[in-house]
């Protein structure tokens, strides 16, 4: 009888991000996501501190913007670039 394969059996491979998100399924989803959200706080919080060094309001939402900008510009270029390959 064939054992049952669980789902901690799958793929063993080491993938790059890259290659997560360009093969999609769970996995390219949540790294797409993950490239928004980290993308998201990392310019947001250069932008907080921008606020806090030329005492503005704005540089915040404007990191917040670019961060957001190019987690999009990450993952589409991922997800092009390996069509392109096949």
């Amino acid at each position: 009888m064939a054992e049952e394969k669980k789902w901690w059996d799958g793929d063993k491979k080491l993938r790059t991000t890259g290659e997560l998100v360009s093969d999609g399924g769970l996995s390219g989803a949540v790294m797409s996501i993950l490239y928004l959200i980290i993308g998201i706080a990392v310019w947001g919080g250069i932008g907080y501190l921008g606020d806090l060094v030329f005492s503005t309001t704005w540089l915040v939402w404007v990191g917040v913007l670019i961060g957001a900008i190019g987690g999009l510009t990450l993952v589409f270029t991922h997800m092009t670039r390996q069509n392109k390959d096949r």
